[in-house]
């Protein structure tokens, strides 16, 4: 809701939500309708694929400028068929109840296929084992603090590091050299 709803509504944007999915009838709104931005599924954006390979017909959809998973994550070759089809990278958002958007691969980012991507600014993310970081490199709990996480329930999902409080997503990732994150399982 905070990305695909939210926060084009509070930036001024036009939201449109369908009841139910159809690939082609999706791709027809989005190429002549002058959408600016998708945020689907990954099986979403695999069925959209699917419609304009088989097609055969160019992609015509010049107002479209940003592509992103919203519900579940989309792998390295899911967002390379889909950058070969339309020209366009395919973002990974990345959220959990306490902290909705903790990642994600904004356009002002570089996007580097099958991560989470960087932390949204203002977030400050720890790969933890427990109470302690994860050394470099290696997988643990992705643990995150910052303005937009809410309190309501850090008590329950918390992990003490002297005397801060990190919020605890229990999700495992991999934190890379170059800031990204990658699902461990």
């Amino acid at each position: 809701f905070a990305l695909a709803c939210a926060g084009p509504l509070l930036a001024g944007s036009q939201v449109s939500c369908e009841p139910t999915f159809d690939a082609a009838a999706a791709l027809s709104r989005v190429e002549h309708e002058a959408l600016t931005m998708l945020a689907l599924s990954p099986g979403q954006y695999a069925a959209l694929a699917d419609v304009i390979a088989a097609r055969g017909a160019p992609w015509h959809a010049a107002a479209l400028r940003v592509c992103t998973v919203t519900d579940g994550i989309a792998d390295a070759a899911l967002q390379a068929r889909w950058a070969e089809l339309t020209g366009l990278e395919l973002r990974q958002a990345f959220g959990v109840r306490e902290a909705p958007i903790v990642t994600y691969n904004a356009p002002h980012f570089p996007n580097r296929r099958g991560t989470l991507g960087v932390p949204f600014p203002g977030v400050q993310t720890a790969v933890r084992h427990s109470a302690t970081a994860a050394p470099a490199g290696d997988s643990g709990t992705l643990c995150v603090r910052g303005a937009q996480v809410s309190n309501a329930r850090l008590g329950d999902h918390s992990a003490a590091d002297g005397d801060d409080t990190w919020c605890d997503t229990g999700v495992r990732v991999r934190a890379h050299d170059d800031g990204t994150l990658e699902l461990a399982d």
